[in-house]
C-alpha cells in the first residue's frame, strides 16, 4: 500500500474535488493473493505474480470483506476520483498518455502495453512506478472501482466519495490498455493513445479476463 497525499482533482466535465489522503495498493491483486483467501485461480492467464483477472465486483466484495476480518482494516476499492488522482499522480492537467515519452506504448517504461500485439497480462511492477510509486496504472488490466458507472463523470459527491446507486448498477472500469474491450476480441490495430480519463463500466456480475482490481484503504486521523 501507498499512502498519498490529500489534495485536488479537476473533474472531467467542470468542478473539483478536494481529496484527503488515502493509501492504495501499490500493484494490481495478484493471483497469489486472491488464491491466500479464496482458495480457487480464476485467472485466465495463470502466474503468482500476474493479476487476478476474471473475478466479478460482486466476487471481489467478498475478497475485500475476508482480507478486512483476516487484517483488522477496512479494505475497499478505490473511488473512481482516487483512482483518477492516483493514475495521475495528482497532476493537475488532463493529457494523453501518448502526450509524453512515458506513456508512449510498448517502449514507455509507465506504459504497461508489453510488445505490439501481446495477448496476455504482465507480472505486476513489470514496468516503472508513476510518481506516486504506484504501479499498472496505466494497463496490465482494468480495474474494478466502486462507484456506479456513469457516461458523463458527473455527479461526484464533494468529497470524492464514489457515486452511489442501486447495488446492480455497472460499475466503473478504469485503466484498460489499447486493444482491451470487455467482452471483445483483441483489436491490435487500435493506436497507443489512451486518455487518463477514458472511463468504461462492466456489470457486477460480469468477469472478463481484461479487469482485475487494486485495493484501498481510508487514512483516519
Amino acid at each position: 500500500m501507498v499512502v498519498l497525499p490529500s489534495g485536488t482533482l479537476n473533474l472531467e466535465g467542470g468542478g473539483a474535488v478536494d481529496l484527503r489522503a488515502f493509501a492504495i495498493g501499490r500493484f494490481e491483486v495478484t493471483q497469489h493473493e486472491w488464491r491466500a483467501l479464496m482458495g480457487d485461480r480464476p485467472s485466465t492467464v495463470a502466474g503468482p505474480r500476474r493479476p487476478v483477472e476474471s473475478v466479478s465486483w460482486t466476487e471481489i466484495q467478498t475478497y475485500i470483506a475476508r482480507l478486512a476480518a483476516r487484517t483488522g482494516r477496512p479494505y475497499r476499492l478505490p473511488a473512481e476520483t482516487e483512482w483518477d488522482y492516483a493514475a495521475g499522480a495528482g497532476r493537475q492537467q488532463r493529457e494523453p498518455y501518448s502526450a509524453s515519452p512515458a506513456y508512449s506504448g510498448a517502449a514507455g517504461p509507465l506504459f504497461m502495453a508489453l510488445e505490439r500485439g501481446a495477448r496476455t497480462v504482465g507480472a505486476v511492477g513489470a514496468r516503472e512506478a508513476n510518481p506516486f510509486g504506484l504501479h499498472d496504472m496505466h494497463g496490465n488490466v482494468g480495474e474494478w472501482l466502486a462507484d456506479c458507472g456513469s457516461r458523463d463523470y458527473l455527479p461526484v459527491p464533494p468529497d470524492g466519495a464514489p457515486r452511489d446507486g442501486p447495488p446492480s448498477c455497472d460499475r466503473a472500469v478504469r485503466g484498460l490498455r489499447p486493444g482491451m474491450y470487455p467482452g471483445s476480441v483483441w483489436l491490435d490495430s487500435v493506436p497507443v493513445t489512451l486518455r487518463l480519463d477514458g472511463r468504461h463500466s462492466w456489470p457486477v456480475g460480469g468477469k472478463d479476463r481484461h479487469i482485475g482490481f487494486r485495493v484501498a484503504l481510508s487514512i483516519v486521523r
